[in-house]
């Protein structure tokens, strides 16, 4: 393996490794516009450039191979006039408005001037050449070409990674551009990865412009759950900093770079998705169907109630549910139940594409096959229709659907309707009521996933773990926890208390899970037993990033 010294620190590298990342890996950064580790090389923007004991040029670092015995100087003198020389002819025209930009506290050439720069100006504004601002190019991405530094990372994400190839670089020199191809507007269902890939404030989102200073921001890893891909995401939220008589605390989910699930991208639906945890028809208390709000112990005690000597208990499970909800569901609530069933058919597929997104739009269905809990796609609708004739019927003392509007899919909405009126308790545990959750006679809120901490297993057999970002709404609480309260009320075992413990209790119990602790599990997900991950990432057609990249 190759040996280089940087910034006479030795190291040793993988053949092939590039000298920008062999520097980081060094834990020296070198700046950087136009490479991203998950596009091709460009090499445009010349900002990495680095000196090399041998040639008498500087090289790109990003475009650089790493030689056995390279000798490689990243921050002396020759190197640090170059880097501002390179900003002083980024900024010739760029706009004097680093205070309202959106990007300000996460661009790059804001860094880079305050730590390469920070010299006085030797030309006039007047001198500064005026370009479109607040370009609307569609799907939520704003265009201000005046910020525009040409590195030329989004049009290469289009052509490589989304494939559409809609942007390009237009016109000349100074007059240089970036545009849609035929000013059509953006189609794209991964154009929010424009935005991540723009080193500066060329390119912002629509959705999330002058809602809240990045500074301000608390960024916590998770598990997008919009499909069962389960793709790494980082949640942006802030609760301390509420204005604008906004009670938002989510204000948007960004890709985090995982190689055996997703890469460096994420989709546009996983990525607006986050507006479902603020929405404003969230359930925040447990209430009847009138709107009567109801503490948890009085909620409880109707169930209870119907809970009698023989009761007929029914139960469909969603299973966008966690692992620990699920197995808390199949514990407590499995001895008494009939029938307890898990839905993804109709309700919970939908559309998908070739690269990211999958049909099924629950993320944890691969994790309720692994506890034993009927969850095929289509192949439990019968079992489903079932349940709701018989309550139609009058024959079901209580019908628990957790998670599941019956209302949504491919079932009969008149025979949901009588299923719930017929059920001596229709109760519906959910964050929003939807269609079914108006039909029943009890809601409970559930906090999201934002709102707890717990595990998802995903369609390659992937167990992820989700961090709790913010509190529950008002008095939602995860499903575990008021079935543990129920298990007490019914004399049965509780779960565990801590999170370790309700999954050791599911490791200890299902052969999947067996060997793992809930902190072994790694940041990048850790497969099932039995589940070979491939060397490749998942979906395809993304670029294989090297072991050195994985470990960062």
């Amino acid at each position: 393996m190759p040996t280089i010294t940087i910034d006479g620190k030795e190291i040793e590298v993988a053949p092939g490794t590039r000298l920008i990342d062999a520097a980081e890996e060094a834990g020296i950064h070198i700046p950087r516009f136009c490479y991203h580790p998950g596009l091709s090389v460009a090499g445009n923007c010349r900002m990495c450039e680095v000196e090399i004991e041998g040639p008498p040029k500087l090289e790109p670092a990003c475009n650089t191979v790493c030689r056995d015995g390279m000798v490689v100087h990243t921050d002396n003198e020759r190197v640090r006039k170059t880097r501002a020389s390179i900003l002083e002819l980024l900024l010739i025209h760029h706009p004097i408005d680093c205070p309202v930009c959106d990007q300000a506290g996460e661009c790059k050439l804001q860094d880079y001037y305050m730590r390469h720069g920070a010299y006085k100006s030797r030309f006039d504004l007047e001198d500064k050449l005026a370009k479109p601002k607040m370009v609307d190019l569609g799907r939520e991405i704003m265009l201000d070409n005046e910020r525009c530094v040409n590195c030329t990372a989004c049009v290469r994400f289009s052509a490589e990674i989304s494939g559409e190839a809609e942007l390009g670089m237009f016109q000349r020199g100074d007059n240089s551009r970036i545009g849609t191809v035929g000013a059509r507007p953006l189609t794209s269902r991964y154009a929010g990865n424009l935005v991540e890939v723009c080193p500066v404030g060329a390119l912002t989102n629509i959705d999330f412009r002058f809602r809240r200073r990045v500074w301000f921001l608390t960024s916590t890893d998770s598990v997008c759950d919009g499909c069962a891909r389960g793709c790494s995401i980082r949640v942006d939220h802030d609760v301390s900093h509420a204005y604008k008589k906004s009670s938002d605390r989510v204000f948007r989910y960004r890709a985090r770079y995982n190689p055996r699930v997703n890469d460096y991208w994420i989709c546009d639906a996983g990525r607006y998705s986050y507006k479902r945890i603020d929405a404003r028809d969230r359930i925040a208390h447990p209430q009847l169907r009138d709107g009567t709000t109801l503490d948890w112990s009085a909620a409880l005690d109707r169930i209870m109630a119907a809970l009698g000597a023989a009761a007929r208990v029914d139960v469909i499970l969603s299973t966008d549910r966690t692992c620990e909800e699920m197995h808390a569901a199949l514990s407590v609530l499995g001895p008494l139940a009939r029938t307890i069933e898990g839905r993804v058919s109709g309700a919970g597929m939908g559309e998908s594409d070739d690269y990211l997104r999958l049909e099924d739009h629950t993320p944890n269905r691969r994790g309720a096959l692994e506890l034993g809990l009927p969850a095929e796609a289509n192949a439990n609708e019968s079992e489903i229709e079932g349940i709701l004739d018989r309550a139609a019927r009058g024959e079901t003392d209580l019908l628990l659907v957790l998670g599941v509007d019956l209302t949504s899919g491919d079932l009969d909405n008149e025979v949901v309707q009588r299923a719930m009126a017929g059920a001596t308790l229709s109760v519906y545990s959910g964050s929003r009521p939807g269609g079914t959750g108006r039909l029943a006679d009890l809601l409970l809120p559930r906090a999201m996933f934002a709102e707890q901490s717990g595990t998802f297993v995903n369609a390659d057999g992937l167990i992820q773990r989700i961090r709790t970002c913010v509190e529950p709404l008002g008095e939602a609480r995860p499903e575990w926890s008021w079935l543990d309260d129920l298990a007490l009320r019914l004399r049965a075992e509780p779960g565990p208390p801590d999170d370790s413990g309700r999954f050791a209790r599911i490791a200890d119990r299902f052969p999947f899970f067996s060997g793992l602790g809930l902190e072994t599990i790694s940041p990048l997900g850790t497969p099932g037993r039995g589940i070979e991950m491939p060397e490749t990432p998942v979906a395809p057609g993304l670029r294989q990033p090297s072991k050195e990249e994985a470990l960062r």
